[in-house]
Formats: structure tokens, sequence, C-alpha cells
């Protein structure tokens, strides 16, 4: 029998350090993602949150290696996620309401900010959600569920 946890306590330090990875890492996956999927980057205006995202990567870098320009920067962490994007991305996958968020231009209000931090809250709980396996899973269990329905009508 599996024991009840006696408390659960919600460090507030430990969130916001699983937030700010999730935007960490999750801006790094989009613009892996638009590169790795030209198709997707061609479609919706996507240029412009790839832009923003690369972006956002490149400031993060630069909080880092505080040393370097911009372009140095930009330059290195384009040739990673080049990389990445050839060899190790072949599974992300990410709804377009989720890349509307990092769209330039965006009012961050607080209905933004509620998105925004429900999004980094899953990310951060469950990254392989964020996948094209996971993606096609939850496809497959929605057709079978509408057939399953049609055949009860």
């Amino acid at each position: 029998m599996l024991k009840k946890p006696e408390k659960m306590e919600l460090n507030s330090r430990q969130v916001k350090r699983d937030v700010l990875t999730a935007y960490r890492r999750i801006t790094w996956k989009i613009w892996v993602y638009l590169k790795a999927n030209p198709d997707v980057l061609a479609t919706n205006n996507n240029q412009e949150v790839f832009d923003e995202v690369a972006k956002i990567q490149t400031e993060i870098y630069l909080r880092r290696n505080p040393n370097q320009t911009r372009e140095e920067a930009f330059s290195t962490q384009d040739f990673l996620s080049d990389l990445e994007a050839k060899y190790n991305a072949d599974d992300y996958y990410f709804e377009q309401e989720l890349m509307d968020l990092f769209r330039p231009g965006i009012e961050h209000d607080k209905v933004w900010g509620f998105k925004m931090f429900v999004e980094l809250l899953f990310y951060s709980g469950m990254p392989e959600s964020y996948t094209k396996t996971v993606h096609n899973m939850v496809l497959a269990e929605e057709e079978v569920e509408r057939k399953f329905t049609q055949a009860d009508t």
C-alpha cells in the first residue's frame, strides 16, 4: 500500500527556478523545432516567433557569457541550434497557441502571464509531452473516442 505523504510543501524558490529553467528550455526547443520544420516556420508568420525566441536565447547566453558580443553570442547559439535541429529535433512538437505566446508585440497582461505560467509549469513537469509521439498518441486517442461516440448514436 502506498504511503500518504505527510505534507507537501510548495517551495516558492524551487517553483521559480523550475519555471525559469522551463522558460529557457522551451524557448530553445521552439527555436530548434522551427529550424527543423521549415513548413511550420513558413506558416502563421512564425518567422516572428522564431526571431523572438532566438533573441531570448541570445540574451540568456549573454547573461552567462558577458564577455562576448551580441553577434558572437547569436552566432554560437545559432550554430548549436542548427546542429540540434539537424540531429536531435525529429520528435519536437509545439502547438501554435504556445508558440504565439512568444510572438513579439503580444500584450503581456494577466491572461498572457497565466497562460505562460501554466505552459511552463506543464513543461517543467512533463517535457516529453511536447513531442510528436505524444501529440500523435493524443490524436489517435481522440479519434478512437470520436468513433466510439459515433457508434453509440
